[in-house]
């Protein structure tokens, strides 16, 4: 099962389109947003969140992937679109940048948001496009995925389409 651990507006909230089986945006509209994480416990502090960009979207509307959750305020977390993206480590609720990738993603990639050890690793397919060594959280923690304005309130949730979630240990 899913737990929604931010909402970002007065009820955003994001749907699976169950015949093609997509994660979009519900009522999460302009300046709004939410992010999710997953229920089942993780074996290993090691291990990948990955996520089908089927529609990533531009401009202000962005999707975002999520490792190592301890609470809706302290987590790694990874927000990209077609257009530009960055790593964030989230501590106490303040976003740090850990490190950013220019261009952005492209639809039809898998992203993988990476933790192994100290390092913090994100690909698009097989590629690395960014990386960052940080040791504020050990333990696993929680997986997510989101969408809209998280990090500062004034990005959407547009026409983005997700598929395909993963966590796998390492």
């Amino acid at each position: 099962g899913w737990t929604q651990i931010i909402t970002v507006g007065s009820s955003s909230n994001l749907r699976v389109v169950s015949s093609v089986d997509e994660l979009r945006p519900g009522t999460c509209g302009t300046s709004e947003g939410a992010l999710y994480r997953i229920n089942d416990s993780i074996p290993s502090a090691d291990y990948q969140v990955s996520v089908l960009q089927k529609n990533g979207d531009t401009g202000d509307n962005y999707d975002f992937i999520a490792a190592r959750i301890q609470d809706s305020n302290n987590m790694y977390i990874f927000k990209f679109n077609e257009t530009n993206s960055r790593l964030f480590k989230v501590v106490g609720g303040s976003w740090q940048t850990l490190a950013s990738a220019t261009p952005g993603t492209n639809d039809g990639s898998t992203i993988t948001l990476k933790v192994q050890g100290n390092t913090i690793t994100v690909l698009e397919g097989a590629i690395t496009i960014t990386s960052a060594t940080d040791s504020t959280f050990s333990s696993a923690g929680k997986a997510g995925v989101g969408m809209g304005a998280l990090d500062d309130g004034t990005q959407d949730c547009g026409s983005q389409h997700l598929d395909d979630f993963r966590v796998e240990t390492l």
